[in-house]
């Protein structure tokens, strides 16, 4: 194989790794109920009275509630009071 395409092999090899990483959730896409409150900066009985409410999103993993990051800044975002 020539040099050229051994490169080309090789970077379009890290562009996909790039990529998985970034559409695949990670570990770290995933909160915890405790990495949530400290990320939300709220109580443990808010964020509780929240899920019960279903005014936030969750997901429920077995017996495990999960959040995801990107849609808790989506939320936040949607829910931000526009000044005047």
């Amino acid at each position: 194989m020539e040099p050229l395409t051994k490169e080309v092999i090789s970077t379009i090899k890290s562009l996909e790794k790039l990529v998985l990483e970034k559409i695949s959730p990670t570990k770290s896409d995933l909160l915890t109920f405790d990495e949530t409150s400290e990320f939300l900066n709220c109580t443990n009985g808010w964020l509780r009275k929240s899920i019960r409410e279903k005014t936030i999103p969750f997901a429920r993993l077995g017996r495990n509630i999960r959040f995801k990051k990107r849609e808790l800044e989506n939320w936040i975002e949607e829910n931000s009071v526009k000044p005047v």
